[in-house]
C-alpha cells in the first residue's frame, strides 16, 4: 500500500479544491508490511483482486474505493501517474522530475494494455500565470486508489472490528499524523491518500 497525508492549507476555498494550497507531508509514501485485514478495511485492497466465487463480502470496505483524488499533491500526483510529454518539450523539472514523465507512445501504450487511466494535473508555479494543464496517465498495475479523513479511518477500521493499538505502530504513526493535522486545518482539511500495486 502507498499512502500519503495532505493537508489543505487554504482557508478561503472549499477543502482540496484549490491545487496551490493542497501538501503531502512526506515527499515519498509511508511504508507498510502486507496487512491484508487493514488494507481490506481502507480501500479493498485485497479482496478487489479476488474473483467473485471467492470475495468474502464481509471483508467490504464500509467506503468503496474513490479514485484518485484531483486536485492532488505534486508527491501524491509524482507517486501515482506519469506525465505525458514529448522528449522535447518536458516540464519544468522542479514541477514535474524528468524521471517520472512517459512519451505520447508509451501512455498510449499503457492505456492499451489496460489497468491505467488518464487525467490532468495543473502546474500552478514555473509556468504562465494561467497555470498549464498537463495530461497524466497512472502508473500500470496501481489499483483502488482512494483517501479517507481522519474519521473515515477510524470508522473503517472499526467497520472491520480492527483495533488501533493491536495494529502496528505505523498505522499508529499515520492516526496520530491526522489528528494533529486536524486539530490545527480541520478535519475537512487532511486526508490520507492511498492505493494499491
Amino acid at each position: 500500500m502507498s499512502a500519503y497525508i495532505e493537508v489543505d492549507l487554504g482557508g478561503r476555498s472549499p477543502p482540496f479544491s484549490d491545487p496551490m494550497q493542497i501538501f503531502s507531508i512526506t515527499e515519498g509514501s509511508f511504508a507498510f508490511d502486507k496487512d491484508y485485514e487493514v488494507f481490506d478495511a481502507l480501500a479493498d485492497g485485497r479482496s478487489s483482486g479476488m474473483t467473485f466465487d471467492d470475495h468474502e463480502t464481509h471483508r467490504a470496505p464500509l467506503l468503496p474505493p474513490r479514485g484518485m483524488p484531483s486536485p492532488c499533491s505534486s508527491a501524491v500526483g509524482w507517486g501515482y501517474f506519469r506525465l505525458v510529454a514529448d522528449p522535447l518539450n518536458l516540464p519544468d523539472s522542479h514541477f514535474w522530475p524528468e524521471s517520472l514523465c512517459i512519451s505520447p507512445e508509451v501512455a498510449a501504450e499503457w492505456l492499451r494494455n489496460g489497468g491505467c487511466h488518464e487525467a490532468e494535473f495543473l502546474q500552478w508555479f514555473n509556468c504562465p500565470p494561467e497555470g498549464r494543464i498537463w495530461r497524466v496517465v497512472s502508473v500500470p498495475k496501481l489499483y483502488n486508489a482512494s483517501w479517507l479523513s481522519l474519521d473515515e479511518f477510524d470508522a473503517a477500521l472499526e467497520h472491520h472490528g480492527l483495533s488501533l493499538v493491536r495494529l502496528p505502530v505505523e498505522y499508529r504513526i499515520v492516526r496520530a499524523a491526522l489528528s494533529l493535522l486536524a486539530s490545527d486545518h480541520g478535519n475537512a482539511r487532511v486526508r490520507l491518500v492511498i492505493w494499491f500495486r
